[in-house]
């Protein structure tokens, strides 16, 4: 317990011999590519194989109405094939027609104008309103107010989007990549009428999921061709497919306002934030503003006065969980402002942190991932080591900066040292990363590393690069060269220490990734003097 204990599979993974979702193909299946709407929520109106039929392979053409449900699959055509190559050539001589509206027709600039409009209004949801922001703000010694944006996001999958269906009159048999394996069994009832205890669902190794594969899109279009063609069938998606069909992070804006008063501490903050819910896309019963903003988050509870609101953007363009959900925005835009906060108090912002969370020890309320509670102790222990690990407190060095972040969620503590250097472009050139963390328990040091890095890497790489823009109801980016990821030669070096604790153990996969971003843009300032409040940097005027 506690000690880094090799993964039994590591071997096997690096010499390529996993079982991975498209690799579970049983002899004599057919692949299928399916051509979508290349706007969202667009329906076939008509379409002609007649030249797709002549690519030797293909078999069958088919149409696949949509299912009725924004979640699962949608109105397409799909190539039947004896292998993928033959599919994929047959679609790309496919003629289709599609029925769409101007309304389908969104875009990302329609979406900021929107959120532009909202977060000036009142909210349409009145999150948290505590003390009198009004009249604070007209008395107050120092305001300041800044907004924040970030974009959609994709998630970036190493395996494209696949999944096996053989379903028969009697039983069914599923395979393929899922974050879902036990939900695929009630979803495949529905889908093909049959009982629960005549499907089999077999799982393999996911190539990536974050999010992506808790829907079952795909899945549910291989379940729908198999029972219609009455065939085993492997549904197989490109990289291009992929990132124009996934469910996005939600993209959104995030207005600000605070107040010091004449000792320069803290007394009120305002919230007014707009987003494309990913609540509100699915129809879920729950209020749209959940994962989208947290109303318990810090440093709500430690501003006498303080009010959050919040309005949802309806949209055709799908949202969905995206890694460590609602976090990955709000971590960003809660770290970063409070740095800015504590600039123009003229402090520093570990000690700005710690002032506010105070010396007094306390279980604060916490209705969301990782609730009912957090402790105060715990957060101001991961900052305080995360300052000493990270060196945050030694002379500066020229040439290097340091920002800071700290957050709480799914039941662990995080804070964050990342210390860079600039580019003569002042592109930022991340050194290092200092993290430290209260899991609890630590089970297997050598997986909670690894998950650790592994937000870290991800987290920088789409602060760095990351943003899905739509024009006219289509996804802009199309492969890699459009969407990069972080290459090797930028991982930056990344040392890790767990504070001992006999709490309960949390899981790791989401925890690092929220910070390193304000962390980052932090840093930034220190080195700059300019703000970044917009992700990501590579779309930044600061550094065109």
């Amino acid at each position: 317990m506690g000690r880094s204990i090799p993964g039994i599979d590591n071997l096997s993974l690096v010499t390529g011999q996993p079982i991975f979702g498209i690799d579970a193909r049983p002899a004599g299946a057919l692949i299928a590519v399916l051509q979508r709407s290349p706007v969202f929520g667009g329906t076939v109106k008509s379409f002609d194989a007649t030249v797709a039929l002549k690519v030797s392979g293909v078999v069958e053409v088919v149409e696949v109405k949509a299912s009725g449900s924004r979640m699962l699959h949608q109105s397409s055509v799909a190539v039947i094939a004896t292998n993928t190559w033959s599919a994929i050539k047959g679609r790309s001589l496919l003629q289709v027609e599609w029925n769409t509206t101007a309304e389908q027709s969104d875009s990302t600039e329609r979406i900021r104008q929107e959120c532009s409009k909202l977060t000036k209004e009142k909210g349409a949801l009145q999150l948290r309103n505590e003390g009198d922001v009004e009249a604070v703000f007209a008395s107050a010694s120092k305001t300041l107010e800044a907004l924040y944006e970030v974009p959609f996001l994709y998630h970036a999958t190493m395996e494209p989007q696949n999944y096996f269906a053989d379903v028969r009159e009697d039983s069914a048999f599923l395979c393929g990549s899922t974050q879902v394996p036990g939900g695929l069994v009630g979803l495949a009832a529905r889908l093909t009428g049959l009982p629960a205890e005549k499907i089999t669902v077999e799982q393999n190794r996911n190539g990536g999921g974050f999010g992506r594969r808790l829907a079952a899109d795909f899945s549910a279009e291989a379940i729908v061709l198999s029972q219609q063609l009455k065939k085993p069938i492997q549904v197989v998606w490109t990289r291009e497919d992929d990132i124009h069909h996934d469910f996005y992070r939600p993209a959104g804006m995030y207005r600000f306002k605070a107040a010091l008063d004449e000792n320069n501490a803290l007394v009120a903050w305002h919230l007014n934030a707009a987003t494309t819910s990913r609540y509100l896309f699915r129809g879920a019963e729950d209020s749209p503003h959940k994962t989208e903003v947290f109303p318990d988050g810090f440093p709500a509870g430690f501003v006498p006065n303080f009010k959050m609101e919040y309005s949802p953007v309806k949209t055709h363009i799908p949202t969905g969980a995206w890694r460590a959900p609602g976090h990955n925005a709000t971590c960003f835009i809660d770290q970063s402002f409070i740095d800015e906060i504590a600039h123009a108090a003229e402090k520093d912002p570990v000690k700005f942190r710690l002032e506010l969370l105070g010396d007094e020890d306390k279980m604060m309320p916490y209705d969301d991932h990782g609730g009912p509670t957090y402790s105060t102790k715990r957060l101001r222990n991961v900052i305080e080591a995360a300052a000493e690990w990270g060196a945050w407190w030694a002379p500066p060095t020229r040439f290097t900066y340091r920002g800071f972040a700290a957050h709480f969620m799914f039941g662990a503590y995080v804070a964050q040292v990342v210390e860079i250097g600039l580019d003569e472009k002042k592109w930022p050139i991340v050194k290092q990363v200092y993290v430290v963390v209260d899991c609890g328990i630590v089970v297997n040091k050598s997986g909670a590393l690894a998950q650790l890095e592994g937000g870290i890497i991800d987290g920088l790489g789409t602060a760095l690069y990351g943003g899905v823009k739509i024009r006219e109801g289509k996804t802009v980016q199309d492969n890699f060269d459009t969407y990069p990821l972080l290459r090797y030669q930028e991982a930056p070096n990344i040392s890790v220490k767990f504070i001992k604790s006999t709490e309960r153990p949390e899981g790791l996969g989401e925890m690092s990734l929220p910070l390193v971003a304000a962390a980052l843009c932090n840093a930034i300032y220190k080195g700059t003097g300019q703000r970044i409040r917009k992700l990501p940097l590579r779309d930044n005027t600061t550094f065109s």
